[in-house]
């Protein structure tokens, strides 16, 4: 096997043998356009990474060529053209990594040609557009999909749903909107990282997300800042391996299901200005992982529970802008907060308590 490696060097041109199978151009100083002789290794190339360089222009249509490609990174560089079609010609790719680039236009459909070998496609922060393609459901060995920080708009596909084997799946800070795909609940078996965070999607959470026998891989679950409505599904309780759940930012003009409880081992847990109401329950108190609970700006009310003091991991406590009342219970001054916010015109804290007011 020959191997050319030119980590480091600095490298403007880049020389392509028949015989090529592995070829690193990493973090250089290599400008203007990728040459279309890159397509000339034919068969022989099987890993390349051009990461970090200062690219730009289009991924010559030969690329289409290297048909024994099984890993290519194009990441962070300033490629500012449309990805090319040809890439769905790359069937035994594994890997795919074109993040931190300008491409223009959307994802080609021909991105589910790759379905039977590709396991990662990595696409975050970049410029492009559109509408999600519906063939992304068909990488059905996908294990990680990230398009996040892109300017993806329209309602996510369902056949979305029909990614089997997927872990991680990351579509935040985009402009996705409308419901949630229900079809989604038939990945919630496998998922471990789900963000959909920072986008403008509406309505109801599906509660079919979390039926019992689904989520209980799921590690983190990211639905805030969007337009969500109704109520937090109290089949929350299910995603018992969950160590973060944010959905704060959203409108859903609710109490906190007491299901929350049932999550003893979640560590980070954010529902700010989520449009909550009532009171908090008990069961809240029974999630001793906690370390970070941001419960602020919402129109929760009542007393705080002295029960906050067998949160014994917590660190951070934010009740802020509620319509709490009353006394800070002196058992929860004595965990020594490292942050504990609270409106102090509302609630009384004692000198040594360590509140922060606002």
């Amino acid at each position: 096997m020959f191997v050319l490696n030119l980590i480091t060097n600095n490298y403007r041109f880049l020389l392509l043998f028949n015989s090529l199978q592995d070829f690193f151009v990493m973090r250089n100083a290599m400008t203007g356009n990728l040459p279309t002789e890159i397509g000339l290794t034919g068969g022989s190339l099987k890993r390349m990474s051009l990461e970090g360089n200062r690219l730009d222009g289009a991924i010559p249509t030969n690329i289409g060529s290297l048909t024994n490609a099984q890993a290519l990174s194009f990441r962070s560089n300033v490629f500012d053209s449309n990805i090319p079609t040809e890439i769905g010609l790359l069937t035994s790719l594994t890997f795919l990594d074109l993040s931190f680039n300008s491409f223009e236009g959307d994802i080609p459909s021909e991105i589910g040609l790759l379905g039977d070998n590709l396991e990662t496609f990595m696409l975050e922060y970049g410029t492009l557009e559109g509408n999600i393609p519906g063939s992304l459901g068909d990488l059905k060995v996908a294990q990680h999909i990230v398009l996040s920080k892109n300017g993806f708009g329209g309602y996510l596909p369902s056949s979305l749903g029909k990614l089997d084997a997927i872990k991680t799946l990351k579509l935040d800070n985009n402009k996705l909107m409308g419901p949630l795909p229900v079809e989604l609940w038939e990945v919630m078996n496998t998922i471990e990282e789900l963000d959909f965070s920072h986008n403008l999607f509406t309505e109801e959470i599906p509660r079919e997300l979390f039926l019992a026998g689904t989520g209980s891989a799921v590690i983190s679950l990211r639905l805030d800042y969007n337009l969500i409505t109704g109520a937090i599904p109290s089949e929350i309780g299910h995603l018992t391996s969950a160590k973060t759940i944010g959905l704060s930012n959203n409108y859903f003009n609710s109490a906190i299901p007491s299901e929350f409880g049932l999550l003893t081992g979640l560590e980070w847990l954010d529902l700010s200005s989520a449009g909550l109401q009532g009171e908090l329950p008990e069961q809240v108190f029974q999630m001793r992982g906690l370390t970070e609970l941001y419960l602020n700006d919402n129109s929760l009310k009542g007393k705080i529970p002295a029960s906050f003091s067998s949160l014994r991991a917590l660190k951070h406590l934010w009740l802020q802008n509620n319509d709490f009342t009353g006394t800070m219970p002196q058992s929860i001054c004595d965990l020594r907060l490292e942050s504990l916010i609270v409106d102090c015109d509302a609630v009384s804290c004692s000198d040594d308590c360590g509140c922060s007011c606002i």
